[in-house]
């Protein structure tokens, strides 16, 4: 393995991930969220570990981005599903009045 090539299993990992935005282009979820409904169907069990480093390298290649909130979890979706706005609250819907 060379220096700075990632591990094969998060490789793999990182994958199924992107096969999964493939199927699912507008999907976002957390990494706790994408190793129980979006890998482990298809996948099988995956540490939360090699999701986080899965989902590191997919940011470093730019396939995915980070939806970032003070009141939430950090959730991960494809880099180009939303407009970049800089802020994650852009894909939040304002509560009914």
């Amino acid at each position: 393995m060379q220096a700075g090539s990632p591990v094969p299993e998060v490789a793999a990992v990182a994958s199924a991930i992107r096969r999964y935005l493939d199927e699912h282009p507008r999907a976002a979820d957390t990494a706790s969220g994408i190793q129980r409904w979006w890998l482990a169907p298809g996948y099988g069990v995956v540490r939360l570990q090699t999701v986080e480093a899965a989902l590191a390298l997919l940011e470093r290649e730019g396939v995915i981005r980070r939806l970032e909130a003070s009141w939430a979890e950090t959730a991960w979706t494809r880099a180009a599903a939303l407009p970049h706005t800089g802020a994650a609250t852009a894909t939040a819907v304002a509560p009914r009045r």
